[in-house]
């Protein structure tokens, strides 16, 4: 998944959870510069995914729209299945790897720790 579409995903869900926020509250919170956090409100207003409510100062709602909703639907479940391949792709990665060790004659490996590498081993 490309990184705008994920910059995407993650401020439809920001706003979608508070949606009364300033832009540079939203850049901070999406950890992305305010100038980029703005590119990305104009181009999701202009695609009608959210409508904003000035508010004084310096303030607005934003308020997602029925196709705001689905684009971030769509984001997310994109998002889901580029996980599930990277996942995937890593797992078949490792154990190519363990195969080419075993087959190099090295017997024993021990792994130590329960943590995300383990459940990829397993």
């Amino acid at each position: 998944m490309e990184r705008e579409k994920r910059h995407f995903l993650r401020l439809l869900d920001a706003i979608e959870q508070d949606g009364r926020v300033s832009q540079r509250d939203l850049s901070k919170r999406l950890g992305l510069s305010l100038g980029l956090t703005n590119h990305l409100i104009r181009r999701s207003i202009r695609d009608g995914y959210f409508e904003v409510h000035a508010l004084p100062p310096k303030h607005s709602t934003y308020v997602l729209t029925p196709e705001g909703r689905d684009a971030k639907s769509r984001l997310a479940t994109e998002y889901f299945a580029y996980c599930f391949r990277f996942y995937r792709d890593i797992r078949k990665t490792i154990q190519k790897r363990l195969w080419e060790l075993e087959n190099g004659r090295i017997r024993a490996i021990i792994f130590y720790g329960a943590g995300e590498i383990a459940e990829l081993l397993y």
